[in-house]
C-alpha cells in the first residue's frame, strides 16, 4: 500500500508538468488490477497446490482416499504441463486473461471510470 502511495505521489508531482502523467498513472492502476484479478483467478483454479484444490479436499476424501492422495500428488505436475502445453502450442487452456479483462472492466465501469 505505501508503494502504490508513493508511486501516486511521485506521479502526482509529475503531473503538474506534464498532464500526460495523469493517463500513465490511470494506465498503471488499470495494469495492476489487471494483475491481481488474474492472480486471484488463478489461484482459484482447483489444482494443487494452489488455494482452489482446497475447495475440492472434502468432497475427493468421502469418494476414495487413494485418488485424493494420488491427486495431490501429482497435482502440481499436471498444473506444470498445462502451463508448457499452454505457452508452447498457444493454445488457450485456461482463459484467465479473457475472464480478468471482463472483471476488470466491469470494475472500472462499477467506479465510472470507463
Amino acid at each position: 500500500m505505501a508503494a502504490v502511495v508513493l508511486i501516486w505521489a511521485v506521479l502526482a508531482t509529475h503531473a503538474l508538468v506534464s498532464r500526460s502523467s495523469i493517463r500513465d498513472y490511470g494506465n498503471f492502476m488499470v495494469m495492476l488490477a489487471e494483475i491481481n484479478v488474474s492472480l486471484a483467478i488463478f489461484n482459484m483454479i482447483p489444482i494443487p497446490p494452489l488455494d482452489g484444490s482446497h475447495l475440492i479436499t472434502p468432497f475427493l476424501g468421502r469418494v476414495n482416499t487413494t485418488l485424493a492422495a494420488t491427486y495431490f500428488r501429482y497435482g502440481s505436475l499436471v498444473l506444470l504441463a498445462i502451463i508448457l502445453i499452454q505457452n508452447f502450442t498457444r493454445f488457450e487452456i485456461l482463459p484467465i486473461s479473457r475472464v480478468t479483462y471482463a472483471i476488470v472492466l466491469w470494475m472500472l465501469r462499477l467506479v465510472g471510470i470507463v
